[in-house]
């Protein structure tokens, strides 16, 4: 969920700095420099920009019933912020489409900006939280062998680099703790540039990535580790990725409708894991769904309720660790980072939980008051916890109805 700071330049001043970067920019692909020259910080245009693999809708599709209430969840959000308007809100902020599930019903379902329930938008980092719920699957269907396996088991060729690489498992990549190298520079040398924009995200991942720690012992969010995660998930169920997750995840899920994941390149071919989940916001609620109710959809098991629990755990690091990786979470002492997925700690363990994502994505589930908050947009508008912050009013202030 990292942000870019780079504005795209007109076509002569793009060319202009392409000749003048190549000196200090030799060893990049020619299309990698043209993607950040030219298209500039992430946005929700990217759905169109990347190549795609498309995702069918479900044969067996989930439709959600409605019972719209708009003014009890007004009320809700208006106990968070006393004389506002939710929608004045919504719109003011950029948002795209805001969804509001209480026990398994659309109770809030609104769209701005021109978008409506058929629009598509991208996920963002919302997409590691499916690559989580992939990895678990994965392991069900014994692909993986377990969460500490050494990523050397599955990516030989990172040992023949640098044997400390044997020491990293895949729960460490889930968790952000690999002690893997990541810096945030910008323009063309910073790896938020490079794990988003690169043509060829195997290679990258593979030859690129460099050691700074000890795994386990920091977190630092870190784009390469879901490019690993996929680098396993491809090569241990010799699958490619979207098809994996059509076969056990969209289609099981019952989305109502088409989608794609968007590729690094159409001669690469391979998903863009940290991001680039591509669908439409009713679709991403059912994610939401699936957690709440402890992966299973209409009484049947999709993914294994172990899974499903483990995955959302807080992470044994202390908070102040976890300062050191994203020093914002100082001002936020109850959030925690789980397996590629975002929470709010509680004191008897019924945990709010989220996937987030750029410029303000969010599929955000509270098991304690049974809501399912999504929110796509086209930017932040607010504090990127602020989105977070608003969902937890409403489900709290729907919960105590």
């Amino acid at each position: 969920m990292r942000r870019f700071h780079f504005t795209s330049p007109g076509p002569l001043a793009a060319l202009l700095l392409l000749t003048a970067a190549l000196s200090g920019c030799a060893g990049y692909p020619p299309e990698y420099l043209w993607r950040v020259l030219t298209w500039g910080d992430a946005d929700m245009g990217d759905v169109d920009r990347f190549p795609a693999r498309t995702l069918q809708a479900s044969p067996r599709p989930q439709h959600l019933p409605q019972a719209l209430d708009d003014d009890a969840v007004q009320r809700a959000f208006e106990a968070w912020r006393p004389g506002q308007r939710l929608d004045a809100l919504l719109n003011d902020t950029g948002t795209q489409a805001f969804l509001v599930l209480h026990r398994g019903q659309v109770v809030y379902e609104r769209y701005f900006h021109g978008a409506s329930r058929d629009t598509v938008v991208t996920s963002f980092s919302v997409a590691k939280s499916f690559l989580a719920v992939l990895v678990g699957l994965a392991i069900e269907d014994r692909r993986i062998g377990s969460l500490h396996d050494p990523i050397t088991q599955y990516l030989p060729e990172l040992a023949g680099r640098d044997a400390r690489f044997e020491r990293i498992t895949v729960h460490h990549l889930l968790r952000m703790a690999s002690g893997i190298r990541y810096h945030e520079v910008s323009f063309f040398h910073g790896d938020n540039a490079r794990t988003y924009y690169h043509p060829d995200l195997r290679a990258l991942a593979l030859q690129h990535t460099r050691i700074d720690g000890e795994p386990g012992r920091h977190f630092l969010y870190n784009n390469y580790h879901p490019l690993l995660l996929g680098l396993i998930l491809e090569r241990a169920t010799g699958e490619r990725i979207t098809d994996y997750l059509q076969r056990r995840l969209w289609t099981p899920m019952g989305m109502a409708y088409g989608g794609s994941w968007s590729l690094d390149s159409k001669a690469s071919g391979f998903e863009k894991l940290e991001s680039g989940i591509n669908a439409r916001a009713i679709d991403f609620a059912k994610l939401g769904l699936l957690v709440l109710n402890d992966g299973r959809r209409d009484g049947e098991v999709v993914v294994p309720s172990v899974w499903m629990q483990a995955m959302l755990e807080p992470t044994a690091n202390a908070p102040d660790d976890y300062n050191a990786g994203m020093p914002w979470m100082s001002h936020h002492p109850d959030v925690y980072y789980a397996d590629l997925w975002w929470g709010l700690r509680r004191n008897d363990g019924l945990h709010e939980v989220a996937a987030r994502g750029n410029h303000g994505q969010l599929v955000y589930v509270s098991r304690r008051h049974q809501v399912v908050v999504v929110r796509n947009g086209l930017r932040y508008g607010i504090g990127s916890m602020e989105w977070m912050r608003l969902a937890e009013a409403v489900a709290a202030g729907l919960g105590g109805r």
